[in-house]
């Protein structure tokens, strides 16, 4: 009976399944935001962006030719878990219907709950800014000025109509989003400095902060007091959530 044939057993690992090319710049895209997000811009390198992967550098390249294009795929990435070009169709709903309440409402929500799914992100943006880099700029050209010239013509239209009292509209939507930017500054970064305050009872006393400092003494909303009341409602809604 002839001898079984032995075959020498290989030492080599088996080799992985190739990944796609969605994954491997889904990889790469993730591993860049957190290594930016905690060492900053300057502060790191391809290769060690290479590294988190488990590639080459050339393949880093191969997949983002430019550090603009994967700046551009980690802005993409944001837009998708919270754009706020997105928003602006509900909040002019709420502008047409006169619910100024139900607007400051879900502007503030929107802002404080973009941070829960990508809380990487706000340090992100931190270093971008002190860093005066490329990916700030673009995040304030795509996401920050689009909301900011909504809520100008919106405080304006309000100011024409003699709802809002005069003062200087810009200044008016730099103090609006300064509200939930520095919660969400104090909530997610500074937690063991700042007072706890829950993001429900922000948005409440917030929204009431902008309203009662706005609004001529005696004009109701643009909708009446239907609309106002309506208002009223949600928020303390939204503060009992």
């Amino acid at each position: 009976m002839p001898e079984p044939e032995h075959r020498p057993i290989s030492s080599r690992p088996p080799s992985r399944p190739r990944l796609t090319t969605a994954v491997r710049r889904q990889q790469i895209v993730d591993a860049a935001i957190g290594l930016f997000s905690r060492r900053g811009f300057s502060g790191t390198t391809t290769r060690e962006i290479a590294q988190a992967v488990g590639v080459t550098e050339a393949l880093i390249f191969r997949h983002f030719a430019r550090k603009h294009d994967l700046y551009a795929a980690i802005l993409a990435q944001s837009a998708r878990l919270g754009d706020t070009r997105q928003w602006l169709f509900e909040l002019k709903a709420l502008v047409d219907a006169g619910d100024d309440a139900g607007l400051l409402t879900t502007l503030f929500r929107r802002l404080i709950e973009r941070h829960d799914h990508d809380s990487a992100f706000l340090r992100l943006m931190l270093y971008s800014a002190l860093e005066d880099h490329a990916l700030a700029r673009l995040f304030y050209a795509e996401q920050v000025e689009p909301l900011q010239q909504f809520l100008l013509a919106f405080v304006v239209e309000r100011q024409r109509a003699g709802v809002f009292r005069r003062c200087d509209a810009a200044a008016v939507v730099r103090a609006i989003l300064a509200l939930p930017s520095h919660h969400v500054l104090a909530t997610r970064v500074l937690r063991s400095f700042a007072p706890s305050v829950n993001d429900a009872a922000a948005i409440n006393t917030f929204t009431e902060i902008v309203l009662h400092g706005l609004r001529v003494s005696g004009r109701p909303s643009p909708a009446g007091r239907h609309s106002r009341r309506r208002g009223r409602t949600t928020v303390t809604r939204e503060g009992k959530r």
